[in-house]
């Protein structure tokens, strides 16, 4: 029943313990570009609109409601799901390992880099082991650096054995990519930066998806948040220097295809268990163990 001192041509929508659960609501309706009011009383608030706009206002208010039933084990489970160290440490550790091959090993480069001949004769492999090799000392120490960095916050939000593989994929969707793009032409690309722009675009992809699902958050200045923070990274780590060696495409492929896999990140977290984790994991070494072993020249 409305309260006496509400007029008639305001709707009382509900009353709420707190001012956030009422704010909540209210950003539902903001998202609907329509009025609303909060008012305090007697130690409690209200949140009252337009009466033409009740009806359709209670009906999204209800679905919001339901979608937010649905989410809260989910946003639990990422909540709590802090930086797996011992992933992380295993990447890093993986990427020292093969710069140590790299350095004992005359044919590593030869045989591993993403050639883009190569690759469109068949060498589909190339596009793995690329991202485990690096030009010089600096190349690698930067990549290892930056890539610890965005690694911790992809395996985070991803988990360990499932984070490991999509920025696994997302490196090699990237120079696959890359070297079709160059069909036709001589293009040689190496290094782990493309897989440090797919985690990156698997950040920046998973959060702008959980914007958009999200009633209260589907608003242009909270989208700018997702949008704008992967273009000014993507910007900042893609220039900076004056070096001719930077696969800025290399880079773009990686990001876009992080994009796209941090989209299908976000319906997994909500769909699949962590049972997930190890065998992503072991996907993710087997195939990197495979496409060494097809490089190994014969």
């Amino acid at each position: 029943m409305k309260s006496p001192d509400i007029p008639d041509e305001i709707a009382e929508i509900g009353m709420y313990e707190n001012l956030k659960e009422a704010r909540d609501h209210g950003l539902v309706i903001s998202s609907m570009e329509l009025a609303h009011w909060i008012i305090q009383r007697d130690g409690r608030y209200v949140l009252v609109v337009e009466v033409e706009d009740e009806e359709e206002i209670r009906q999204a208010i209800a679905e919001y409601d339901a979608e937010q039933k649905m989410r809260r084990p989910a946003d639990r489970e990422r909540a709590n799901m802090d930086i797996p160290g011992y992933a992380l440490f295993c990447m890093l550790a993986v990427m020292w390992g093969f710069w140590v091959f790299q350095a004992k090993t005359a044919w590593a480069v030869e045989q591993g880099i993403a050639g883009s001949v190569e690759i469109q004769k068949g060498e589909w492999w190339r596009v793995i082991t690329a991202l485990t090799l690096h030009g010089d000392s600096f190349h690698f120490i930067s990549n290892l650096c930056i890539g610890a960095f965005f690694f911790a916050f992809a395996l985070a939000r991803a988990g360990g054995g499932l984070g490991a593989l999509l920025i696994l994929t997302g490196g090699a969707l990237g120079n696959l990519i890359n070297a079709w793009a160059y069909r036709g032409e001589i293009h040689n690309s190496l290094g782990a930066s493309t897989a440090v722009f797919a985690a990156m675009g698997i950040l920046v992809g998973s959060g702008l998806v959980e914007h958009l699902a999200d009633r209260t958050l589907r608003t242009a200045r909270r989208l700018i948040i997702p949008i704008g923070g992967g273009m000014a990274l993507f910007a900042f780590f893609s220039s900076g220097e004056s070096n001719e060696r930077i696969d800025v495409t290399a880079h773009l492929w990686g990001f876009v295809s992080g994009l796209v896999l941090g989209t299908f990140l976000f319906w997994l977290t909500e769909n699949v268990s962590r049972r997930l984790q190890t065998p992503a994991a072991v996907c993710a070494f087997g195939l990197l163990g495979l496409a060494w072993f097809l490089a190994f020249p014969h």
